[in-house]
């Protein structure tokens, strides 16, 4: 049956874009999981294509349909996100020769292929600005920079936040163009392309355009997403403050957004900035050592009076609740989320894995004042495992753990993330990590915040209570066959 099934997918996208060889399939049967961590065995796939447009993506899946052999589907492959390496063979589709990018100038969008990188977006944008002083950009935020805007990274990479101005990454898009599993093409919301012209803006119905969130895949294939897009500003500033606790900057960041100031408002330790920012492990070592505990970081942005103004207000409210303004030319030296703070995407995630090895977070959806007692449970469950028990200095070095807080829905509630790294080529310290990321990840469903993470057993579903029921329903109506990535974001359907 295989080789009847490759033979199909070779007529229909050419015999270079498919190939069963084993050197083609060992780079997509493995990751860090599966080397480090043994969470699960690496698997390799069956076969592995490379579709060039939304309707080889159609052939792929109305084969595989027609089959019944399961499909996975891989973006970037640099986060790690436990769904990206099949877990039952089958056919693994790589999207990185969908490259294009329509600009809609008079619609002030953005459309994309699946296989665009972040990074690629970005520079794409910075050009069209230095040379046709284009003055609009999207505003998606954090995304690791070699994350895809599509596949299964759709929305794992683009989902950092923006504070109240813009909103969550993902309420940027405007709509996306989907492969089904039986290979029906779906268009979602007010900005689906269908037959040249856009649907209008307010039609009867959900829009669906958020239906795939957190799905890995398993709903269907991103193969378009449309951004809109925003005024690139005439000028920005980033205003960064130290705290010696978490509450403090917490209370000072609910003010923040009740009087609408800034954006990209969030607080992190300072371990964690300095590794984002170091270019090395020894300056990050240095860098985190010589700040307070935690930082709070905000851009504010538009014209120099409304700098000027935001400016002043924010350093105003940030001294009320004891903060220290760090200094300009310090500024200059978080470089890691300064890119982000200006609203460009970029690629901290693996200067942070390789200065501190490997890097294990939960995250929760929760309302603010939940929040310290979120970051006193997650510190609780890392420092009580017998191999971090007796470590003295939980910063940066083997061992780092520690609280982040971004805004979301518009100060309505919070993303809180609890981050806990430590040098992987240590077996002492690899012992213990499967009781931190057990004690990590029952925090939030104990507090009912709703746990953000991934699939895939022994890791726990990627979505909670209800939420997720309501999210196998639509599984099993739109893949009754269970092909799109079995097994991965919904482990029991």
């Amino acid at each position: 049956m295989l080789s009847e099934i490759k033979a199909k997918l070779e007529d229909l996208l050419g015999r270079q874009y498919v190939s069963a060889e084993p050197v083609d399939r060992i780079p997509y049967s493995r990751d860090l999981f599966s080397d480090s961590l043994k969470v699960y065995p690496e698997c390799r796939p069956d076969l592995v294509v490379l579709p060039g447009s939304t309707l080889d993506v159609q052939n792929v899946m109305r084969i595989a349909n027609q089959y019944t052999i399961p499909v996975n589907l891989i973006g970037g492959g640099a986060a790690v996100l436990a769904g990206s390496i099949p877990v039952t063979g089958g056919i693994m589709i790589d999207m990185k020769r969908m490259q294009g990018i329509h600009v809609d100038s008079n619609n002030l969008t953005v459309t994309v292929e699946a296989g665009v990188f972040v990074t690629t977006l970005t520079g794409h944008f910075k050009e069209l600005v230095e040379r046709e002083n284009f003055r609009w950009r999207p505003y998606f935020t954090g995304a690791p920079g070699p994350s895809l805007n599509n596949a299964t990274n759709i929305f794992q990479g683009i989902n950092k936040f923006a504070g109240l101005k813009y909103g969550v990454g993902l309420q940027n898009i405007l709509s996306l163009e989907m492969v089904l599993p039986d290979g029906t093409v779906f268009n979602t919301s007010s900005a689906a392309n269908i037959f040249g012209a856009n649907n209008w803006m307010q039609g009867p119905g959900p829009t669906l355009t958020y239906w795939p969130f957190f799905a890995l895949g398993s709903l269907g294939v991103c193969t378009r997403i449309t951004w809109s897009l925003h005024p690139y500003p005439d000028t920005y500033e980033s205003i960064w403050a130290y705290f010696e606790d978490f509450t403090t900057p917490t209370e000072c960041l609910i003010e923040l957004l009740h009087k609408d100031v800034g954006r990209g408002l969030f607080i992190m330790p300072a371990w964690t900035q300095a590794a984002y920012s170091a270019e090395t492990r020894y300056e990050g070592i240095r860098l985190a050592k010589a700040s307070p505990k935690y930082m709070l970081g905000m851009g504010v942005e538009g014209t120099k009076r409304a700098v000027e103004y935001q400016g002043e207000l924010a350093r105003k409210i940030i001294k009320k609740y004891g903060g220290r303004i760090a200094p300009p030319e310090l500024v200059e030296v978080y470089r890691g989320h300064e890119q982000n703070i200006k609203g460009w995407g970029q690629s901290n995630s693996p200067r942070l894995m390789r200065h501190l090895g490997m890097i294990m977070s939960n995250m929760g959806y929760l309302s603010v004042d939940q929040v310290p007692e979120y970051v006193r449970l997650c510190e609780e469950g890392t420092r009580k495992v017998a191999a971090y028990m007796n470590y003295p200095e939980h910063g940066f070095g083997e061992i780092a753990s520690g609280a982040q807080l971004y805004t979301y829905q518009w100060g309505h509630y919070v993303i809180a993330e609890f981050i806990f790294a430590f040098d992987h080529t240590s077996p002492e310290h690899v012992k213990g990590v499967w009781e931190v990321i057990h004690n990590m990840g029952a925090v939030p469903w104990r507090m009912g915040g709703g746990l953000w993470t991934v699939g895939r057993e022994p890791l726990t579903s990627n979505i909670t209570g209800n939420f997720y029921e309501a999210a196998k329903k639509i599984k099993r109506a739109v893949d009754p066959g269970n092909i799109m990535n079995p097994h991965v974001a919904f482990t029991e359907v």
